[in-house]
């Protein structure tokens, strides 16, 4: 008998759709906070303060869950690749929206000056840098972050297996770089690429490593009430006189409150995620949402002016009112389903283009083809 046949098939890894759950209540979060607000004067809630509570956090939790020590270790791979994939995407929607600009200003999608030609060209070739001033990409200062995160992490991981006591050094690389990540902040100090944000955010990927390493006994204690528990905490903290957590800005309440604030907002989050899992319908959206949360988040500002330059024509209302940015009315009824799915809708149509000029190729290649047998 042939070896080959005895042989088991290659095995596709497939995703885990509870870590896609989780991301999808990040990026829906993400569209929340950059949104006309729900508030409830009575308890002090409002929706914006409370999902900046952990919307960030929780994509570097999950970046620490999904963190492969057997794969990753050493980590010039995963860094290539961390770099390879976030960098393609971040500059192609840097092209996009660069070339887009001077039109959406025509529009009143935004308020800002045209870009001459050579501006468009250096900005373009900054976006390899993960560099891009560009209005309707804000949300995307989140990418080069996310990447340094990525990187130190996995290097101070590679540092401590390499020793003899390596659980030693990892506390000791968490101790470190929460207290470093906490002074940066606290000093109100601005870095290249939100790097002061990177080092805050190294716990949290410690955190989700551990927290997937134990998950088979954890998850026992992730439970819905716990969530409402976690939530209630997450909204006393952020409601207090020291304010709210918003790291774009570099706020993060007080060194004291932070990483409190931030766990609970996690456990929410991981409640949350368990809740929506149990059912099938919900599950599919939200992992659905999950696995689209980069195009989501490059897309959701567009998508929101979308909606303000509609409305506003349709009140008329002039430009400089409806090209407010992120947003300009109270509509986040209509911000929040329009932001998160419109993106979606967009993916798939392109999707459909490429499935479609693929197949068209296809077809002028095999009728070339046919015709030269012919001959």
């Amino acid at each position: 008998m042939d070896s080959k046949m005895l042989s088991p098939l290659p095995q596709v890894k497939e995703r885990d759709p509870y870590v896609d759950v989780l991301k999808g209540i990040g990026i829906m979060s993400i569209v929340i906070g950059h949104s006309a607000a729900i508030t409830i004067p009575a308890i002090k809630f409002h929706s914006t303060i409370f999902v900046y509570g952990y919307h960030i956090m929780i994509f570097m939790f999950v970046l620490g869950f999904l963190f492969n020590k057997d794969k990753c270790v050493p980590p010039f791979n995963y860094i290539g690749k961390t770099i390879v994939s976030m960098g393609k995407l971040y500059f192609v929607y840097s092209v996009i929206f660069l070339l887009l600009h001077n039109q959406l200003l025509k529009w009143g999608f935004i308020s800002n000056v045209p870009f001459e030609p050579n501006q468009i060209a250096t900005k373009m070739i900054n976006s390899l840098l993960f560099n891009t001033e560009e209005s309707m990409l804000g949300a995307m200062w989140f990418v080069p972050m996310y990447v340094f995160a990525a990187i130190i992490f996995s290097l101070l991981f590679y540092i401590a297996e390499k020793t003899k006591f390596p659980m030693v050094f990892h506390v000791a690389f968490i101790c470190i770089t929460m207290t470093v990540g906490l002074m940066m902040h606290s000093g109100a100090q601005w870095y290249l690429y939100h790097i002061q944000t990177s080092v805050l955010a190294l716990p949290v990927c410690y955190f989700g490593f551990f927290v997937k390493k134990y998950w088979n006994v954890l998850k026992k204690f992730v439970t819905w009430y716990g969530g409402i528990i976690a939530a209630i905490g997450l909204h006393f903290l952020i409601t207090t006189k020291h304010g709210g957590i918003e790291l774009s800005a570099n706020q993060i309440i007080t060194p004291y409150l932070f990483y409190p604030a931030t766990f609970l907002g996690i456990y929410y989050c991981l409640a949350l995620a368990k809740i929506i899992s149990t059912f099938k319908y919900s599950r599919k959206i939200f992992a659905y949402v999950g696995k689209n949360s980069f195009h989501i988040m490059a897309l959701h500002f567009v998508c929101l002016k979308l909606v303000d330059v509609i409305y506003g024509l349709i009140t008329n209302q002039p430009p400089e009112i409806y090209s407010k940015f992120p947003f300009a009315f109270d509509l986040w009824y209509i911000y929040y389903p329009v932001g998160i799915f419109l993106p979606l809708g967009i993916i798939e149509l392109c999707k459909l283009l490429k499935k479609y000029t693929a197949l068209g190729i296809s077809k002028i290649s095999q009728k070339a083809s046919d015709k030269k047998k012919s001959l």
